[in-house]
């Protein structure tokens, strides 16, 4: 973060649960997704995962409508920036 100048708010951090990376990313602040894109999880364990996730997608191509639809966005070649 410290090398692309941007802080914990404004970065999107994707994960699947698998060894807690979404807790330790909530934790600092960045905007956390659960996918279970490649991982189906048992639904105690996916109800666990919803509590440290501000999303969850089925599909990567969610991800854009997340962007544009909850944090804004701006485009600048094939770079999206968020807006906050």
């Amino acid at each position: 973060m410290k090398r692309m100048n941007v802080k914990a708010g404004q970065v999107v951090f994707v994960g699947d649960g698998g060894s807690d990376e979404l807790t330790g990313a909530k934790n600092v602040g960045m905007i956390t997704i659960f996918t279970e894109y490649l991982d189906k999880k048992a639904e105690s364990i996916k109800n666990k995962l919803m509590e440290e996730a501000a999303y969850h997608i089925l599909d990567f191509g969610e991800l854009l409508t997340i962007v544009k639809q909850d944090r804004g966005y701006k485009t600048k070649g094939d770079k999206i920036y968020l807006n906050f």
